[in-house]
């Protein structure tokens, strides 16, 4: 019983809880479902962590298939002027300067 309630005591040292003298050890049982609990946590943390890394890992490798993709060149129609892409921001911003003109 003397191992079982040390190894307790290591396991209460490295789960998070409230630490103090002024603080109840927790019962035994107490300490083994905080430290379940505490475990689960954990590998949902790690979970969420790898589908992330997952989604940037893929996110980087279709931008950089994009970018070796060999772009057109640019050709003008000579009846139309060449018409510049912007944000929606400043495509806004041109046309309530045109329309207060």
């Amino acid at each position: 019983m003397h191992d079982l309630n040390d190894a307790l005591d290591e396991l209460r040292s490295v789960i998070p809880y409230a630490h103090g003298p002024s603080v109840r050890k927790l019962s035994k049982i107490a300490t083994l479902l905080l430290a379940k609990n505490y475990i689960l946590m954990q590998a949902r943390a790690l979970d969420e962590l790898r589908r992330l890394v997952g989604y940037m890992n893929q996110t980087a490798a279709a931008a950089a298939a994009v970018q070796l993709q060999p772009r057109p060149a640019a050709s003008h129609h000579p009846t139309r002027p060449h018409h510049h892409h912007c944000s929606p921001a400043r495509l806004v911003r041109v046309t309530r300067r045109c329309v207060t003109s």
